[in-house]
């Protein structure tokens, strides 16, 4: 029996818990999250769509108690949380995939820390950055096979450049054949504000670099609700 677990019950692995609910093959589906009000609020959620192939739906406060085989843990915590959780994870269970939400960690050091323990137990990892797989991303992929995208703008208002920015970069990474990127940060807005996450931090402007022989602007116009 193929077993799914979602670490991480708030309102982006609840979503998660909805999206998995169409999954196509026979499953047991595993929420974790030490709040018991947010575990009963994702249920909930998932009750929302259909959901024939989740055979059972168990709820857990910590990955220690999960079963000792996981195929596909999707670590939907927050950034500040997630070094925890998947070394918790992979102490005590064997995890075949993880799928891990971003921004991935708040400590530079987590990354190769988190490479590396992945790597030891032989886990898949992904970073949900969808867009690869949208339809009309590999049609643009497809045409500029042979003529390289050499300037990429994305701008609209507010619309969340230090979260959602890594989707264009990762795009950007996706189209281009190969490079590194470097950044100019000197026209984002001088003020922080209130992620609309408790305890973090948004910013908006404009981010400016370069990656391989491409440029690109990301521009997030604060207080303004034009679309990107």
């Amino acid at each position: 029996m193929f077993t799914i677990a979602v670490i991480g019950a708030g309102q982006l692995g609840s979503r998660h818990l909805q999206g998995l609910a169409g999954v196509s093959f026979p499953c047991n589906l595993h929420i974790v999250d030490p709040s018991e009000k947010s575990i009963n609020a994702a249920k909930e959620r998932l009750c929302e769509v259909d959901g024939r192939n989740i055979l059972s739906v168990f709820s857990h406060q910590s990955p220690e108690t999960l079963p000792a085989i996981v195929d596909l843990a999707v670590v939907a915590t927050t950034s500040d949380v997630r070094m925890k959780a998947i070394e918790a994870l992979c102490r005590s269970r064997v995890v075949r995939n993880i799928v891990l939400e971003k921004v991935l960690f708040q400590q530079f050091s987590e990354y190769s820390k988190a490479a590396k323990l992945i790597q030891k137990n032989s886990v898949k990892c992904w970073v949900n950055c969808p867009r690869r797989i949208y339809p009309i991303y590999l049609m643009v992929q497809k045409y500029f096979k042979d003529d390289p995208i050499t300037y990429m703008e994305v701008q609209g208002g507010d619309w969340g450049l230090g979260c959602n920015g890594v989707h264009f970069l990762d795009l950007l990474a996706f189209m281009v054949p190969s490079g590194n990127f470097s950044f100019n940060c000197d026209g984002l807005d001088n003020e922080h504000r209130r992620s609309k996450r408790s305890g973090f931090v948004e910013f908006s402007g404009m981010l400016r670099g370069t990656y391989g022989l491409s440029q690109f602007n990301l521009i997030s116009a604060y207080s303004s609700t034009a679309k990107h």
